[in-house]
């Protein structure tokens, strides 16, 4: 019996033992050296204006800030801008348009900075049949954008500055996914859009299309949710993030290039070409009177039930940004 009992003990103990190498092993222990990120929710376009955020993803600088990010991949930030009202999405980089259309609807979010001015970006690639190449020969032209988007206003704003009046196309409302097969197909006459669309539908078709590149500019910036907006260190290590991989692409041009181009398909030489034309810079957000203009179209073309312009400038939230550039100019 003695022999017995001493059996039995021997096998508890192993049996003890066994139990807490599996608890140790799969993270259960209190006090263990497991690091214990933070899970964040970031939604983006891969598309070139996002450089700086594609660039923080894929060289690990969120993860070196202690965050796991959860990545929603979209075609146009409007498609899922209303899950960050919801706070759903904690973090979401995308064009002003779509933050004014949120606002207009009531939506609670917070501007936290932007992250890149794009000047020229967007692009009008048509079908060759449609003999489209300036802006006054997009009268009686069908359109394909995404409605209420940047390439939307765009649209208007480049037939208003040339003395047309919007009822004299027809606008077509399209997904970014589907505007080269839109174009091949011949529902639509011309796109426009920013980079990469363009790029891959020329790409695509070839000596079918055309394309010109009007004048335009938007701003995009990093919105967040109510609920993320009450969490100011977990925003200071998104924006530390950022501004290393800011520092990284301003220190490491190709290489840089060579991330986005990756996660954009588009080919690095075409990419390299247009490079120049993208000013990434992490700031405070400061296109108060843009947006209010954006808005202003909005209503006037009834394109939401509500005639008051949003205060955009109770959205900005610069606090976390002001404290990590403090904090980096005493390093």
């Amino acid at each position: 019996m003695v022999k017995l009992a001493q059996a039995m003990t021997i096998v508890a103990v192993f049996a003890v033992l066994a139990i807490g190498l599996f608890l140790f092993n799969n993270g259960s222990i209190t006090g263990q050296v497991t690091s214990q990120k933070e899970l964040v929710t970031l939604a983006y376009v891969p598309g070139t204006v996002n450089a700086i955020p594609i660039v923080a993803l894929r060289k690990g600088y969120f993860a070196d800030e202690g965050l796991q990010i959860e990545e929603v991949r979209t075609s146009f930030v409007g498609y899922v801008f209303q899950e960050l009202a919801n706070g759903n999405i904690d973090v979401l980089t995308g064009g002003e348009v779509p933050g004014v259309f949120m606002a207009l609807k009531g939506g609670e979010f917070s501007i936290l900075a932007t992250h890149e001015v794009s000047i020229d970006d967007q692009v009008m690639v048509s079908r060759k049949s449609a003999n489209i190449k300036s802006v006054k020969d997009l009268v009686g032209k069908k359109i394909g954008v995404p409605f209420y988007s940047v390439s939307h206003y765009g649209v208007f704003k480049m037939l208003e500055n040339e003395g047309l009046n919007s009822s004299s196309v027809i606008f077509i409302d399209t997904k970014p996914e589907t505007m080269g097969s839109a174009l091949s197909r011949g529902d639509v006459d011309t796109i426009f859009f920013s980079q990469p669309i363009p790029t891959r539908i020329q790409q695509s078709l070839g000596a079918e299309v055309t394309s010109f590149t009007p004048e335009s500019k938007f701003v995009m910036n990093l919105y967040t949710s109510k609920r993320f907006n009450e969490k100011l260190e977990t925003q200071k290590k998104v924006l530390r993030a950022m501004l290393k991989a800011e520092k990284f692409i301003n220190e490491n041009n190709q290489e840089a290039i060579e991330i986005v181009a990756k996660e954009t398909s588009i080919e690095v030489p075409t990419l390299t070409a247009l490079w120049p034309k993208l000013n990434l810079h992490v700031a405070e957000f400061s296109e108060v009177n843009l947006m209010e203009e954006e808005a202003n179209w909005a209503i006037q073309n009834k394109f939401v039930p509500v005639t008051n312009i949003p205060n955009f400038t109770q959205l900005n939230n610069p606090i976390a940004l002001r404290e990590v550039l403090a904090e980096q100019a005493k390093q």
